[in-house]
């Protein structure tokens, strides 16, 4: 019987390109290894890509296995030669790229009645070269903003609620990913704790969601609160909010503040800022809306 280790050097070695634990054992299933194999469970997969960790930290020097990308995990094997990135070919199959999320979820929360947000994305590049190396981990994709003066308020009403410090603008966070599976499910969600449990509320987005990975989140949900929220690119309204956010009723001032080491994010600040004071808002100092015509032409 094959090993865990062993049963992906064999799978390796037959397709010559990078896999993710996942597509290993898929891989397996298909082929008829998964017989071969002393790897069992209800998630052999991790099984899978817990002895390949296993073999690269303890056995640097030996191994015979490399990491080829990390968003998702991908293994190939030392001296083996492949035709083209997996994460490249991932992009090309599915038509679009991470960053060609931001219009759709930009679309979707300003006119989803949970959010009616002002969206602004965040570019990591214009940080502090000191937060450089933490930025996947620091600044979320696109940050929002929902202001209470453009709800449907008498305007005593709206008076009210300022004076009793209720009813205040609402900041929202989002990390998005193009798919989600088993294999990369804890490290997307916890990148999304990392970047977005400041705000007062917190989404992971992703276009793709595999159904075992939809459980996981649920569990994940329920412990530490970060929301989810599923992407349609054909029809933008049909967009799903699987798990809500956890609200938080104040930011986290210190993150705040170092967040605004970013240029993007320093500017969103200024603009919430001069809209509040102003009880106005200006679209163009947010991210543009497109209608769903132009939406659909770019899904296609």
């Amino acid at each position: 019987m094959l090993t865990g280790k062993e049963l992906s050097a064999e799978i390796l070695r037959r397709t010559r390109s990078p896999m993710t634990p996942e597509e290993l054992w898929n891989y397996a299933v298909k082929n008829g290894l998964d017989e071969d194999t002393s790897v069992k469970g209800k998630t052999p997969w991790r099984t899978l890509g817990a002895q390949i960790y296993d073999d690269i930290s303890k056995r640097p020097e030996t191994t015979q296995f490399c990491i080829e990308s990390r968003k998702p995990t991908r293994f190939y094997l030392k001296g083996e030669t492949f035709k083209e990135s997996t994460e490249e070919a991932v992009v090309e199959k599915s038509g679009i790229k991470e960053k060609g999320l931001h219009p759709y979820l930009v679309s979707f929360v300003k006119n989803d009645p949970h959010f009616y947000c002002y969206s602004k994305t965040i570019r990591e590049g214009t940080a502090s070269s000191k937060y450089l190396k933490q930025n996947q981990w620091m600044y979320p994709d696109i940050v929002g903003v929902h202001y209470p003066f453009e709800d449907d308020y008498d305007s005593t009403a709206y008076e009210l609620f300022e004076n009793l410090k209720q009813n205040s603008v609402r900041i929202y966070s989002f990390e998005l990913k193009l798919s989600i599976t088993t294999s990369d499910v804890r490290q997307f969600y916890f990148q999304a704790i990392s970047n977005s449990s400041w705000a007062n509320e917190g989404y992971l987005v992703a276009k793709n969601i595999d159904d075992d990975a939809v459980e996981e989140l649920r569990s994940l949900n329920s412990s530490f609160g970060i929301g989810v929220i599923k992407l349609d690119l054909e029809n933008v309204a049909q967009s799903e909010i699987l798990f809500p956010s956890k609200v938080r009723l104040s930011l986290d001032e210190e993150v705040v503040s170092k967040l605004a080491k970013n240029g993007d994010f320093r500017t969103f600040i200024s603009r919430v800022n001069k809209s509040i004071k102003a009880r106005d808002v200006n679209v163009i100092d947010y991210d543009e809306v497109l209608d769903d015509e132009t939406l659909n032409c770019r899904s296609k």
